[in-house]
């Protein structure tokens, strides 16, 4: 009986368990969670980085490598186009005038093309005699006219034709030279007194018109 209740007084007398609450830690903001991950963000964009900057260098290697083709591509275009905009067909006229001591000359010119390239021409030269002048000057200018009518005159694709009078004299050429043959000039020179056609078959209409206007022609076209 006394055992008993020694064992229930020990019983009673164990130390009470005394509950605690764990104290719950701060909640992280979720900013604060994904900070740990910018420098695999920052090393991806460096990577990107470089990877444009290898492809930009190669672009560029392959341009200075095809830049002489590209150039040769981009002068035909442009030849090309300039062929199709300014080749053309028609006639071209081109006036100059200039006052001497005792004569005025007033010079037309005319030529034909086709595709700017020269089929013909006539060159008309008037000479007016001043009030100051003696008719022996327009007699001269007639008969030097004359002289070269008759040279020329078994000379295919040339024509003289010669008008005067007291106080005007005007000579006009003519040459076709898709018909001239050059080599009847050359071969009979000096029976010519030199003459030479001022210009040739298929010559460049642009280039005739600018050299004209550099020499104080004023010129205009007809085109179709």
């Amino acid at each position: 009986m006394e055992e008993k209740e020694k064992k229930e007084t020990v019983e009673n007398e164990k130390p009470a368990v005394v509950e605690t609450k764990k104290e719950e830690l701060p909640s992280v903001p979720e900013k604060e969670k994904e900070e740990p991950k910018q420098p695999e963000k920052q090393e991806k964009g460096k990577k990107n980085q470089t990877i444009f900057l290898i492809l930009l260098f190669v672009v560029f290697l392959a341009f200075i490598y095809f830049l002489p083709e590209i150039t040769s591509f981009i002068k035909k275009q442009q030849n090309q186009q300039e062929i199709t905009e300014t080749n053309k067909s028609g006639t071209m006229q081109c006036h100059f005038t200039r006052e001497g001591e005792s004569i005025d000359y007033d010079i037309e010119q005319s030529f034909t093309y086709e595709e700017n390239k020269l089929k013909k021409s006539t060159i008309t030269t008037t000479n007016q005699m001043k009030s100051n002048s003696t008719n022996s000057d327009i007699v001269n200018a007639q008969a030097s006219c004359e002289i070269l009518k008759q040279s020329l005159v078994s000379i295919n694709g040339i024509s003289i034709d010669c008008q005067g009078d007291e106080t005007e004299q005007t000579t006009v050429e003519t040459i076709d030279y898709t018909v001239l043959n050059l080599e009847d000039l050359t071969a009979n020179i000096a029976e010519l007194g030199g003459f030479a056609p001022e210009y040739e078959l298929d010559q460049n209409i642009n280039t005739i018109e600018k050299s004209l206007e550099q020499n104080g022609y004023s010129c205009s076209r007809i085109e179709y």
